[in-house]
């Protein structure tokens, strides 16, 4: 409505223009036409009147006039005049008729058809009255006539040119102002989504200045738009080296297209470095940057380590899928994988090995294929069990060649897609060894059970042998007990014996030789105490708790015990030092919390053990047994090592079971699974292993902690 309303008022403001120049300009033109139409009457009637004047009736003849004699004023009844009427309009002769009634003389414009004629009346004055009429054709006011009708046509185009003008000038005028307006709209909309845009924006001029930047780009950078403005843009990039190398990559990709996108890193106000995706375009999109670059920045940081981690994914992926297909390859079984259709998908070496197929021959068919009917028909039994269970395992033969059978276990696993039964792999089991091997050992077992029974006979022995050894440790505490009294006894005595000899005269010829052997009993009484002593220890009964010990005094009591034995077989080293009956048992200290008993025992069951092997080896003087005790790492470390050759390759790695013995004599082979089981119950360790020279029997004991608090208080 309003857009009508607003033509109508173009339409009125055009016309009036065309009436305020074409109204004067018309009524000038008609002015000017009436003035040259009564310019030439006027004259022609002056002419009139000079003819007349003169009366000269010779020169009025002589025109080319039509000449016609009314004699009265009733002229419009001549009959002369009368053909005439039928040319004049009725208000054209009653004009005729006034000025002739008015005037003696009078000229008058007439157009007759389309041409003009000039009617003059003379009163020639004579009596009675005549007139003449004298008609002439007025070329000159046709000649006004169709100059005036030019004007008017001329005047009208004109007036049509100037309302269209006008028309599409108040036109224009009005869409101008409309344009602007919507211009400035539209500038108003394009700021505020270039400022509120989701993609930052910025400008720069040919000389790498900020032009133009919207709030999203200023968010981004960490910047206030009155700090970038007009700034080069230099102040974006990390380095300078940064900022000349991007100006580089612009123009040369812009030599090749108008259009740049690129990845690159910069940095923040706080100068912080992060990537960004920059798309740009020079403004003239010519082929060189003349004007400017208008860029679109976009924030790729997450993008680019988003990249970077999947790449390391991919590769990460890529290696596992290599190492994944190199395991599946070197995987000695035979591995295939079958699709819900039954048909192989995958498989590996050992699979094409035992098939003796290229994988070519064997993927997207079916095992069936290469196997005997009855195995086909069972294995598709078997299938079908997958469809309800993720798991089956079953064993069979298979026959690649008619001569060749071999016994498989088949684990099958189910593959799941989208919850849905997509396949299963296989792993194939040769078991025709295991199953050569069960047999075998069943009848091993067969006839480990008869030895079982043996061994349940021996060991009863055993315990009957146990039970007498305990009552031989009880009655060896008790006759211990009793030695002791006596042998105190003659100890002292002997004592003051030797004291009262020392008192006889040096005169007395036999003196010094009672006196060295007086020596000698005491040193055998001696001997004899230090017997007792380590019988009383070892049969000593106590609670079966752990308690802190001295190691080393554990060692010495076992050397004695089992020193009437070692004397006749092999000199003892302890810590390098020759073994003696009265060797010092408080030399060295070294903690541990154990049971003294048990760990004496295994002691003396080490070096029983030593003492045999040697016995069978070399001489006498050059054999030897070393024990070594020391404290290394908070660990008591004591090994035994002999030079009686070592221990055989085959029984170094089941020494310690239980019934294994290397004796020649048969022995029962359980001393040294005794000795395992007590080191193992005092949180201990033992091993052996064979030296250059011979066997070594190493035990490690935790060192005790109260015997540290012990010797940081003492």
């Amino acid at each position: 409505m309003k857009s009508h309303y607003n033509y109508f008022l173009i339409t009125l403001k055009s016309t009036l223009v065309v009436i305020i120049f074409a109204l004067p300009m018309y009524v000038f033109i008609k002015d000017t036409y009436n003035f040259g139409i009564d310019n030439y009457l006027d004259n022609e009637l002056k002419l009139q009147q000079a003819l007349h004047s003169k009366n000269t009736q010779e020169q009025i003849s002589n025109t080319k006039n039509f000449e016609i004699n009314i004699k009265n004023q009733d002229f419009i009844n001549n009959k002369n005049f009368f053909y005439l009427k039928e040319f004049l309009t009725k208000k054209q002769i009653q004009e005729i008729y006034l000025e002739l009634s008015l005037k003696n003389i009078f000229s008058k414009a007439i157009k007759i058809k389309e041409d003009w004629y000039i009617m003059t009346f003379l009163n020639t004055k004579r009596s009675p009255l005549q007139y003449h009429l004298y008609i002439s054709k007025a070329e000159n006011i046709d000649k006004e006539e169709k100059l005036f009708l030019k004007l008017q046509t001329m005047l009208a185009i004109s007036s049509i040119i100037l309302f269209i003008l006008s028309y599409f000038s108040l036109l224009s005028k009005e869409n101008l102002a409309k344009t602007k307006k919507e211009i400035q709209l539209s500038l108003d909309e394009a700021n505020m989504y270039f400022n509120n845009a989701m993609i930052a924006f910025l400008i720069v001029n040919k000389d790498r200045k900020i032009i133009g930047i919207n709030t999203l780009f200023c968010k981004i950078f960490g910047y206030t738009k009155e700090e970038l403005l007009y700034q080069n843009s230099e102040i974006l990039h990390i380095s300078k080296d940064s900022y000349k190398q991007w100006g580089k990559l612009v123009f040369e990709k812009a030599q090749i297209n108008s259009v740049i996108n690129e990845r690159y890193e910069v940095k923040r106000k706080d100068g912080t470095p992060f990537w960004i995706e920059a798309s740009g375009a020079p403004f003239d999109n010519a082929k060189h940057i003349s004007n400017g670059v208008v860029w679109t920045i976009m924030d790729v940081t997450e993008q680019i380590e988003n990249k970077n981690t999947i790449e390391k994914l991919n590769k990460s992926l890529h290696e596992n899928l290599l190492y994944l297909r190199l395991f599946l390859d070197t995987a000695p079984i035979p591995i295939y994988v079958n699709d819900k259709n039954g048909l192989i998908i995958e498989c590996n070496n050992a699979f094409l090995k035992m098939l003796k197929k290229q994988k070519k021959d064997v993927i997207q068919h079916s095992l069936n294929k290469f196997l005997p009917d009855y195995l086909a028909q069972l294995h598709a039994k078997k299938d079908k069990e997958l469809l309800y269970k993720d798991n089956i395992y079953y064993k069979e033969l298979l026959s690649i060649d008619p001569d060749e059978s071999e016994t498989y276990e088949y684990h099958k696993s189910t593959i799941y897609k989208d919850d849905i039964y997509d396949g299963y792999i296989c792993v194939m089991v040769n078991v025709t060894e295991r199953e050569i091997q069960e047999t075998k050992l069943q009848k091993m077992i067969f006839e480990a059970v008869q030895k079982n029974k043996e061994l349940t006979q021996s060991h009863e022995e055993e315990r009957l042998n146990d039970i007498k050894f305990t009552a031989i440790g009880q009655l060896a505490a008790g006759i211990t007990h009793e030695i002791n009294t006596p042998l105190t006894y003659l100890k002292g005595n002997l004592e003051l014996l030797v004291m009262d000899l020392q008192e006889i005269s040096d005169k007395c010829k036999i003196k010094d030789q009672i006196i060295e052997d007086s020596l000698e009993m005491k040193n055998g009484i001696n001997r004899i105490a230090s017997i007792v002593e380590a019988m009383r220890e070892m049969s000593q009964q106590k609670k079966v708790i752990l308690e802190s010990t001295n190691i080393y005094d554990t060692i010495i009591t076992s050397l004695i015990i089992s020193f009437n034995r070692s004397k006749q077989i092999s000199k003892i080293y302890i810590n390098d030092k020759l073994f003696t009956l009265d060797m010092p048992k408080e030399d060295i200290t070294c903690f541990a919390m154990v049971q003294p008993q048990r760990v004496e025992q295994v002691w003396i069951i080490i070096i029983n053990n030593a003492l045999d092997q040697l016995q069978k080896t070399l001489k006498y003087d050059l054999r030897e047994l070393r024990i070594n005790c020391f404290v290394k790492d908070k660990k008591i470390h004591i090994l035994f090592h002999d030079n009686a050759g070592g221990i055989e390759d085959k029984m170094i790695n089941k020494i310690f079971e239980p019934f294994v013995s290397n004796k020649p004599e048969g022995g029962m082979g359980i001393g040294l699974s005794i000795a395992k089981r007590i080191i193992n119950d005092q949180d201990g360790f033992i091993r052996t292993y064979n030296s250059e020279q011979g066997a070594v029997f190493e035990v490690i004991l935790k060192e005790s902690e109260v015997a540290k608090k012990l010797e940081s208080t003492i």
